[in-house]
């Protein structure tokens, strides 16, 4: 966004410089300004669902990455987008909790033991507004897996 915004103020003061002329004095900088900020927001909303598919692809790199850090950062994430992308979006899509699932079904079973300890993390009660989904994940996985109990195995 603010590289856009830069690049839009550069593209202003360059055709503010290349339309104006020492004779007239004529300033375009009123008329340019709008034209580029409604084609900033038309084009932000056109992309919108390539944001959004960029946005689930990394989170689901980060997801099935082996560093535990970048596995809570990518869990976390797509937690937050678990019943829909857009929180104005009229209808559930589940985009969040399939992608978990798409990410936890291709991880080898170390991995996936981390995942569940992220998982565990992120349930506690004091531990994060995502404990619902969190949970819901966990039982959804494995339904004998208890954010309360230690165990790991998938049986």
């Amino acid at each position: 966004m603010v590289i856009w915004l830069l690049a839009t103020l550069a593209t202003v003061r360059y055709l503010n410089n290349w339309t104006s002329s020492e004779e007239t004095g004529s300033d375009l900088l009123l008329i340019w300004v709008p034209v580029m900020g409604a084609s900033f927001l038309t084009v932000g909303f056109v992309l919108r669902p390539l944001r959004r598919a960029l946005s689930i692809a990394v989170c689901k790199a980060l997801a099935s990455s082996p560093s535990r850090i970048f596995m809570e950062v990518g869990v976390y994430e797509l937690l937050k987008v678990a019943y829909r992308y857009w929180p104005k979006q009229p209808l559930t899509d589940f985009i969040g909790m399939q992608a978990l699932h798409q990410v936890y079904d291709g991880l080898n079973e170390g991995r996936r033991r981390q995942m569940l300890e992220v998982l565990r993390q992120i349930a506690r009660p004091m531990g994060s507004p995502l404990s619902p989904e969190a949970l819901e994940l966990l039982a959804e996985i494995n339904p004998r897996v208890s954010p309360d109990r230690p165990q790991t195995t998938l049986a």
